[in-house]
């Protein structure tokens, strides 16, 4: 699916209201923070993501860059549903996710201003619209495990949408036929570490025997063997 992007820096410079549809590419997309992927410095504001009326969102969390970090305590920070974000995290999964069910979701941007290299505010969030029926979705939704119905043109494209990732399965409703990018990254991880353990040990075996058998050889004894000296006896005495 083809991912629209709203960016926190341009919104806080408006009214602070990204809108989402339902049941088209509209009804899901890309947060970052900007265009530039630079640090915002001084930015305390609120966030409203409007879905259409009796739809809720889902936010699901690819990228999260908020550094330095200074336990416990975030001094820069993205709330969420009243869950202070901060640290650094990367998930190809978007296991990570939140919801509102029925009504906006608001987002509070706050940094502190600082200046420097080491200093982070960036975001990858997903946000999606979603809505609850007491039947079956309609024909244009995909309906998720956790029974939230997404437009079901988001199914199989990466992207955590449902926010349980049924919409990423290789089976079931979504029947992908694929796996989803992180379980590929989490493969792809397990298989090179695999190699690498197949390569070591081996080595580290030859290099033990090697050892091993080395004390075992004696050392060859280079002594010269001493020549016999031997004395002629006298003939015998013959009257």
């Amino acid at each position: 699916a083809h991912y629209n992007k709203a960016f926190v820096d341009d919104l806080c410079n408006s009214d602070g209201v990204w809108n989402l549809g339902s049941g088209n590419s509209n009804s899901s997309g890309v947060l970052r923070t900007s265009k530039e992927h630079v640090f915002l410095k001084n930015k305390n504001c609120t966030i409203i993501i409007q879905p259409p009326l009796g739809y809720g969102v889902i936010l699901s969390v690819r990228l999260l860059d908020f550094r330095p970090y200074y336990s416990p305590d975030c001094q820069n920070f993205i709330e969420v549903s009243g869950v202070q974000l901060c640290g650094y995290s990367d998930d190809l999964t978007e296991f990570q996710s939140y919801f509102t069910d029925g009504k906006p979701m608001k987002l509070k941007f706050l940094t502190t201003n600082e200046t420097g290299s080491e200093y982070r505010s960036d975001v990858f969030f997903v946000a999606t619209s979603f809505v609850k029926f007491s039947y079956s979705c309609e024909q244009k939704m995909f309906e998720c495990t956790n029974s939230r119905c997404i437009w079901k043109g988001l199914t199989c494209d990466g992207h955590n949408n449902c926010g349980d990732e049924s919409d990423e399965f290789s089976h079931g409703n979504a029947n992908c036929g694929m796996m989803s990018p992180g379980i590929i990254a989490a493969i792809v991880v397990g298989s090179v570490m695999t190699f690498i353990i197949l390569i070591i040990i081996p080595f580290a075996c030859c290099r033990r025997r090697r050892r091993r058998n080395s004390l075992l050889i004696q050392p060859d004894d280079t002594r010269e063997e001493q020549p016999e000296h031997t004395q002629d006896l006298p003939p015998a005495y013959k009257p």
